[in-house]
């Protein structure tokens, strides 16, 4: 304390400290710790938060945000991906397309910007991928695999779209934003180029990586490192370059491996940084986000909308997709309600807007408010429907 009043440090560990009671005690009923985290952050900034607070966490803020996305990008299963590439991309871009749409149509229906709903409906188009991972547990393994390469898929449109949008924003001019999102392509085709096709490239680093954990910690910062500073000096959004670099160390995963040395250690090193993340990043990221939350701010009606097209066209498309394909009306049901959450990635562009100027308090508040909804209500729905399967 300096002066009775809270400095940084102590507002931080007070911020880790409830955080960490919360999270564990949502995580014992089944819902994530990111809800925790998210309610301990708004409560905070809300009660106690200072502006000083947001100048000293901002740099912690964008570290975190890299390190999220970095590790989205190492737990993304390719060979998932590619076996279910027909059948996930087909769902994953209707359910994008329909939410767009959707929630575009409502949001400059609400009297809003054609600007502000177009970037409302790309943030929202998205699955949060740790949310559809833990809710599908209990889906048959066909089913399961599906959702989470469609989340996958999610994941890379939205930061690519969202990332060309600032872009365009920011320039004002589209050609500026069509040069971003072009070398954002050509490096994403790159990357997948190299772990899908030209696996001889690669295969020499994989294996050097593989060697012990120091050297995989060591070799996967570097590949981090170097998309980012490459990033920065081409203009591409360094968001999308740390899930590249993500991508490309679990794209070791489809190596030849006999003695599954690669496979050991990017479980270790998934471990490793998930609790990293799990118990300083992501508690960090929601303090700084709480900070900007002004709770009278929120559009009550445009919530109501936002909540409700989410949810509807997430839950719809992949319903209607997996009764097409033949499943059962409660694995459809259930998986619909596992795609409705939404997540850290979505909370890390939109702070980034908020940022850039580009996003209005209200709809920030709003959107923030959207997302802690939609993990609460996706968990409570899928625990409904595996009791009743029961």
């Amino acid at each position: 304390m300096i002066y009775g009043e809270m400095n940084t440090l102590g507002y931080v560990f007070l911020g880790i400290l409830l955080s960490k009671v919360v999270g564990h005690l949502l995580r014992r009923h089944s819902i994530g710790e990111v809800a925790g985290y998210l309610i301990v952050g708004i409560i905070l900034g809300v009660t106690v938060g200072r502006d000083e607070y947001i100048h000293d966490l901002s740099l912690v803020s964008s570290i975190a945000a890299i390190f999220v996305v970095f590790y989205a990008g190492v737990t993304s299963s390719l060979e998932d991906v590619v076996e279910n590439s027909a059948s996930a991309l087909a769902v994953s871009l209707t359910s994008v397309a329909v939410t767009v749409i959707t929630v575009l149509a409502i949001v400059m229906y609400l009297g809003y910007s054609f600007e502000t709903a177009l970037l409302v409906a790309l943030l929202l188009s998205n699955t949060a991928t740790e949310m559809a991972s833990m809710l599908v547990e209990r889906l048959p393994l066909h089913v399961k695999s599906m959702l989470v390469s469609a989340s996958f898929i999610d994941d890379l449109f939205m930061v690519l779209a969202t990332s060309a949008y600032y872009m365009w924003r920011l320039t004002g001019h589209v050609n500026e934003a069509l040069v971003s999102t072009v070398v954002a392509l050509a490096a994403t085709l790159v990357v997948f180029t190299l772990i899908t096709r030209q696996r001889l490239i690669l295969n020499p680093v994989f294996n050097y990586m593989s060697r012990n954990m120091a050297y995989f910690t060591d070799a996967s910062l570097i590949m981090l490192s170097l998309l980012l500073l490459l990033a920065f000096e081409s203009g591409m959004s360094y968001i999308i370059a740390a899930y590249l670099a993500g991508i490309l160390v679990s794209g070791g995963l489809g190596m030849k491996d006999p003695m599954l040395r690669y496979r050991a250690r990017v479980s270790d090193f998934t471990n490793i940084l998930g609790s990293v993340i799990d118990g300083l990043f992501t508690p960090l990221f929601m303090l700084y986000v709480g900070l900007h939350i002004r709770i009278s701010a929120v559009d009550p009606v445009l919530l109501a909308a936002l909540l409700a097209a989410g949810i509807a066209t997430k839950m719809l498309s992949y319903f209607a997709f997996l009764k097409a394909r033949g499943e059962d009306t409660s694995v459809g049901v259930t998986a619909g309600f596992s795609m409705t959450g939404r997540g850290v990635l979505e909370l890390t562009l939109l702070v980034k807007g908020f940022e850039l100027g580009l996003v209005s308090v209200e709809v920030f508040n709003t959107i923030v408010a959207v997302a802690l909804s939609t993990i609460v209500i996706s968990v409570i729905a899928v625990s409904v429907m595996n009791r009743l399967l029961d």
